[in-house]
């Protein structure tokens, strides 16, 4: 996630889920008549931030967060305006006590799958609402990405030096047999009302391998050199391929077919 520009050109997987997650629970958010104050976590580039805008009231201040200073960056170039900016923050670090209490609404699009402690990111992010405030994201419980850095990358000896703590690109429940459950109840215990979680199964098909090739590029979290990682992409081509086959699916070779489960919750601060 260090190329924001290449990251913004190829992301049709994230942004298709999100836009229909904003479809599906757009008649669930709760607005006030004005001042109404958003955060975006884990915002990225800002692209998906920018699609949240069309579900907002007239009267309202969108602020994008994320840990990759030059995501934000990049955000703060392409989508910054008059009710929109963005922010360096880590979501399970401490959060400055300004900002406490301070939004009526926390969205997190396809970013909570890069963060292990689930339990201070729900707690931080109830401490950023206010009363009565909303929390929506979606973030993956498990794709391929997960499968082939934690024992493909890792345990390669040409891959592995540049793989170190694999585990912490890996989402929390990425052997979870129940992750509704578990979800639900750190949210529950974090202070959340009226927690609902769904775990689907989601199917993305790649039918550009060039635009494929460059998703790989942008997602992979690895500081690796471009020689290496052309190495790597074809090696995950053919997990996929693997992967497609045992779905009984037979795709020529130009199209890849990515199949995961992706987590959508919702929570309410009383």
């Amino acid at each position: 996630m260090n190329k924001p520009e290449l990251y913004r050109l190829s992301n049709s997987m994230q942004t298709r889920d999100a836009a229909e997650f904003f479809e599906e629970y757009a008649p669930k958010m709760s607005w006030k008549k004005n001042n109404n104050r958003i955060l975006d976590v884990g915002c990225g580039d800002g692209s998906v931030t920018n699609m949240l805008m069309k579900y907002l009231p007239n009267d309202f201040n969108l602020l994008g967060s994320d840990i990759n200073v030059n995501m934000v960056n990049f955000a703060n170039e392409q989508n910054r305006n008059e009710k929109t900016s963005f922010i360096v923050l880590d979501i399970v670090g401490e959060i400055p006590v300004e900002m406490k209490r301070s939004f009526d609404h926390v969205f997190s699009i396809y970013a909570l799958h890069w963060v292990q402690n689930h339990k201070q990111a729900f707690k931080n992010i109830f401490d950023l609402l206010e009363e009565n405030g909303q929390f929506f994201t979606i973030f993956l419980a498990s794709n391929p990405y997960h499968q082939f850095i934690l024992r493909t990358m890792s345990e390669d000896s040409v891959l592995s030096p540049f793989a170190q703590e694999a585990e912490q690109y890996i989402s929390p429940y990425y052997d979870a047999k129940e992750p509704e459950k578990e979800i639900t109840k750190l949210m529950e215990s974090n202070g959340f009302i009226d927690v609902d979680v769904k775990c689907e199964d989601k199917v993305f098909q790649f039918d550009d391998m060039h635009l494929f090739k460059n998703h790989f590029f942008a997602v992979i979290p690895f500081k690796i050199p471009d020689e290496l990682l052309e190495n790597a992409f074809e090696n995950f081509v053919q997990m996929l391929k693997e992967i497609e086959i045992a779905h009984g699916v037979y795709n020529p070779p130009n199209i890849v077919n990515i199949y995961y489960k992706l987590l959508k919750v919702y929570g309410h601060k009383p």
